[in-house]
């Protein structure tokens, strides 16, 4: 009698698009020190797991981003992030958890720059500078740096109002720049 030759299934190939991409990367954003691949492919997906509501990602802004793939086509994308290294798993105390690696940061921090300048263009078009630090305040320095070069670099006197607003509850380092930019924008006005 002759074994059976069962075929290993045949991986398939991956494409990751550039708005996968970036989708990863803002949801692994959000959960940093809170969970590993595991977490991530549930929160990607939008699941209501006991992992997922355990930690409190069901109320992330990136839940369910990527809710139309497959668990496994999720997975295979986070592999391939791992691969590329725009994502990395550290252990801490025997918990594997995603961290970006430094290509990845510097995404992660221009996507996030990107979402806040729309934001603060909309509220300076409406005349809205009620809760701005809100919205800001607990943002990455550097992400906080990169919107006030992309304000600065607009020339635009409407963002004044709110970066006055902004300016007022913000520390020392990002106040100072905010002055800095603040001052070219009415230099241009």
């Amino acid at each position: 009698m002759s074994a059976k030759i069962i075929p290993f299934p045949i991986r398939e190939e991956v494409v990751l698009s550039l708005e996968e991409r970036d989708a990863i990367l803002l949801a692994a954003d959000e959960i940093i020190a809170k969970g590993g691949k595991e977490l991530l492919v549930q929160v990607l997906k939008g699941m209501r797991s006991e992992l997922v509501l355990s930690s409190g990602a069901e109320n992330l802004r990136h839940f369910g981003s990527l809710g139309s793939l497959t668990l496994s086509q999720i997975e295979a994308r986070i592999e391939q992030m791992l691969d590329l290294d725009l994502l990395r798993l550290e252990h801490y105390w025997e918990l594997p958890l995603i961290v970006h690696s430094p290509a990845g940061w510097g995404r992660t921090t221009e996507l996030w720059a990107d979402t806040l300048y729309t934001t603060i263009r909309e509220r300076a078009s409406a005349g809205d500078t009620a809760g701005v630090f809100a919205e800001v305040g607990r943002v990455h320095r550097e992400v906080k740096m990169l919107l006030l070069d992309r304000v600065e670099s607009t020339g635009d006197c409407g963002f004044v109002p709110v970066l006055e607003c902004w300016r007022d509850r913000e520390g020392k380092r990002i106040k100072k720049r905010i002055c800095e930019v603040l001052d070219r924008l009415r230099a241009a006005g």
